[in-house]
């Protein structure tokens, strides 16, 4: 086990050295982010709908919004992140699977680390400049740590899926940046879900982004306590996201290495 954990931290370290010399480093998620945000901030911030929303009515309107915006939009950057990196994670490190007893299962969970640690990165900033511009977190942010669980839980079934798929599907990382693209317009990340009809929402609402974005809205923007029902539904999702990820790997785990 302790050589395992050895192992992680060699190939955590190496992953953010490889990101600097790529040019895909911290720095660059953090100015991609900032750029959606500040795009989407300035067209949707003055929608009407937006005062449905129950955002801090001592903020100013485009701080408010921002807020609401950036619960959206980091979470589903670090999904689809984790998908895009995911779906060649196996095939890049195919010569270390074949030569050593390491799980496939490995790379995934070091995938959807990276993309934690990153997500936590930009959070703690976005954190702190909303702070300096007057917002006041409240007793709701203890719920923090098990929303962010919740993600972790998450990003381990996008990652661990879309590796096993990507094996043997080349085009996994095309398909999975439409269904990212997809899951951006469907949750209501950029804009009001006012705007979309009741009989849409009931059935959206239990996307597993849907979930994710209403529980850090709640927590952060609302600063409000997240109900029984909440923590239901986000548990049984990001349950059957595990389940039905661990399924498709461990039906395609004992051919990974022979075509990785």
């Amino acid at each position: 086990m302790l050589g395992q954990w050895q192992l992680f931290r060699v190939f955590f370290w190496r992953r953010f050295q490889l990101d600097a010399t790529h040019g895909t480093g911290l720095f660059w998620y953090v100015a991609d982010a900032a750029l959606y945000i500040a795009v989407h901030v300035l067209v949707f911030s003055r929608v009407a709908a937006m005062k449905h929303e129950q955002l801090p009515d001592y903020l100013p309107p485009v701080v408010a919004h921002g807020a609401f915006v950036c619960c959206g939009i980091l979470p589903w950057k670090s999904l689809a992140n984790a998908g895009s990196v995911a779906t060649r994670t196996f095939r890049a490190n195919g010569t270390f699977l074949r030569k050593t007893s390491v799980k496939p299962a490995f790379f995934a969970v070091l995938d959807a680390s990276h993309q934690m640690v990153q997500f936590l990165s930009v959070l703690a900033l976005m954190f702190l400049l909303l702070v300096a511009l007057g917002y006041r977190p409240g007793l709701a942010l203890l719920q923090l740590p098990l929303v962010l669980m919740a993600h972790f839980g998450l990003l381990l079934s996008v990652a661990l899926g879309c590796a096993a798929i990507g094996v043997f599907m080349p085009g996994m990382a095309a398909l999975w940046g439409m269904l990212a693209r997809i899951m951006l317009w469907t949750t209501p990340i950029v804009y009001p879900r006012g705007l979309l009809p009741e009989p849409l929402v009931a059935v959206l609402r239990w996307s597993p982004l849907w979930q994710l974005v209403d529980a850090y809205r709640d927590i952060i923007a609302r600063d409000r306590f997240m109900t029984a029902p909440q923590w239901a539904a986000i548990a049984l999702t990001v349950a059957v996201c595990l389940g039905l990820a661990w399924l498709i790997y461990e039906t395609l785990e004992e051919d990974v290495r022979d075509f990785a």
